[in-house]
């Protein structure tokens, strides 16, 4: 993903190799990037070994999603939207129906 996000990798490592891993990477996420970078052994293998998985798998952007086998990359909403349709809204019916019983 570093094509798409060329610092994805520094910020996930910084973020396997803080100490508070939540903290770090809700700070990321809410755009605060530390003047210094953590960096550490098992949290850049981590991420080489992630990065050999997305390349495996096929993931070619973000989000992406594997639902019902199927491998939905990047933001395809109207796919997103059939799968729940197919998937998601049988399956809450039936559940009010069990509750309603």
């Amino acid at each position: 993903m570093s094509g798409i996000h060329p610092t994805a990798a520094a910020k996930a490592e910084h973020i396997l190799c803080s100490p508070d891993r939540e903290a770090a990477f809700r700070a990321a996420y809410s755009g605060q990037t530390p003047p210094v970078l953590r960096q550490c052994a098992e949290g850049r293998a981590k991420v080489a070994e992630d990065a050999e998985l997305v390349v495996k798998v096929g993931v070619s952007g973000t989000p992406t999603l594997i639902a019902d086998g199927k491998l939905i990359s990047g933001f395809q909403q109207a796919e997103l939207e059939a799968f729940l349709d197919r998937h998601a809204k049988p399956a809450l019916a039936k559940a009010v129906s069990d509750v309603r019983r």
